[in-house]
């Protein structure tokens, strides 16, 4: 079957070939701009905001070799706004940073408390795609900011060294904490393997993490919700044994991801043929909820769940109202920022009180025929 969906993936990849590298000038014309943000958010221990950027690098090198990706990822390869259809030099990504440091700068004077997150669609501790270099430069540039207490970034487990994190925390101030995101997203290494396509077993996450941690940094663990072959009951257990298990080692955050349709993907090819579909945002609750509950004892670890295109058709959704979805989505923000466990429900025992995810629709007993099956 993994051999399977490993073709599929191939051949859904899109066919162009690359550009020939660019330079500095010509970064606003053939790059598009790296989108920003900058909201409220939880910090380990209290609360602030975030200023994320995506900044465009050559994207992952799991995608562009043979094994083809993850089979739930678009932000590779020229799907997706947040990738470039050329060779990007570090000097660009580079460009691309201080543009959007520059761009927030009000903000980053104004406030205290500000976790500065950089995604960019791959590995930060990847030499091909950051190099040493240039992720020194940044950081040194962050370390110059007194607002910013934490540096958020993400890579596979086998670009975790500990020669590269040294690197990386002796670019920033002694003050600043650094995490480093892992996308683990389950603990069972068949699905990963299987319905996932990572590449890497939970002993290679384990290495990293222990890397990690034996330098004073702090891991961000990201699960995701619903993988491919799974039904919504079956995804959510998955979830909920991923938090128990993942748990015991006491990371510096557990993020849950639930699945969303993504362009030229191989969830994309099931979900047009409907064979797939995102979880319900009942479900999202149901396993934030666990989360919680696993997590009421380990005051170290924080939890975020911030579902992408949450309450449309490619996102984690319930029915088609709005007024269900939103209020769903409004349930799960809350409890993520203020920390605060919802009452639980077992996926296999109708709940004698509503009070869990009342949205006051009656889709809840669709998904709860769903999640009995």
């Amino acid at each position: 079957m993994r051999d399977d969906l490993i073709t599929l993936a191939r051949s859904l990849r899109k066919k162009r070939g690359r550009k020939k590298t660019i330079t500095d000038g010509q970064l606003e014309d053939t790059i598009p701009r790296p989108k920003s943000w900058f909201n409220p958010a939880m910090l380990h221990g209290s609360a602030g905001h975030e200023l994320a950027m995506i900044l465009i690098t050559n994207g992952c090198n799991h995608h562009h070799s043979k094994a083809a990706g993850c089979f739930m990822c678009g932000y590779n390869d020229g799907y997706d706004a947040d990738v470039a259809t050329c060779r990007v030099p570090g000097s660009a990504v580079l460009a691309q940073f201080k543009q959007v440091m520059k761009e927030h700068q009000d903000a980053l004077k104004s406030h205290d408390d500000i976790v500065l997150k950089i995604f960019h669609s791959g590995s930060f501790l990847d030499d091909r795609e950051v190099s040493p270099r240039i992720r020194e430069e940044m950081l040194k540039i962050s370390a110059m900011e007194p607002s910013i207490k934490e540096i958020a970034v993400e890579s596979r487990p086998e670009h975790v060294s500990a020669e590269g994190v040294n690197q990386v925390l002796a670019a920033i101030r002694d003050d600043q904490f650094l995490e480093v995101g892992i996308g683990l997203e389950t603990w069972n290494d068949v699905i990963r393997e299987t319905c996932i396509n990572k590449g890497f077993t939970f002993e290679d996450f384990l290495e990293a993490h222990h890397v990690l941690e034996a330098a004073g940094a702090g891991t961000k663990v990201y699960l995701f919700l619903k993988p491919l072959l799974l039904s919504e009951a079956e995804a959510c257990l998955d979830l909920i044994n991923s938090v128990q298990h993942i748990t015991r080692l006491q990371p510096s955050t557990i993020s849950i991801n639930p699945a969303a349709i993504h362009s030229g993907t191989v969830m994309e090819f099931f979900y047009h043929r409907r064979q797939y579909r995102p979880p319900w945002l009942y479900s999202v609750q149901l396993v934030v909820s666990r989360a919680l509950h696993a997590l009421k004892n380990n005051g170290n670890t924080l939890l975020i769940c911030d579902p992408v295109a949450g309450g449309k058709k490619r996102g984690a959704h319930n029915c088609l109202d709005r007024h269900c979805n939103n209020k769903a989505l409004d349930i799960i923000r809350e409890s993520i920022f203020q920390q605060a466990s919802l009452p639980g429900l077992d996926p296999f025992t109708i709940p004698k009180s509503s009070s869990f995810s009342d949205t006051g629709c009656s889709c809840l007993l669709e998904w709860m025929d769903l999640v009995h099956s």
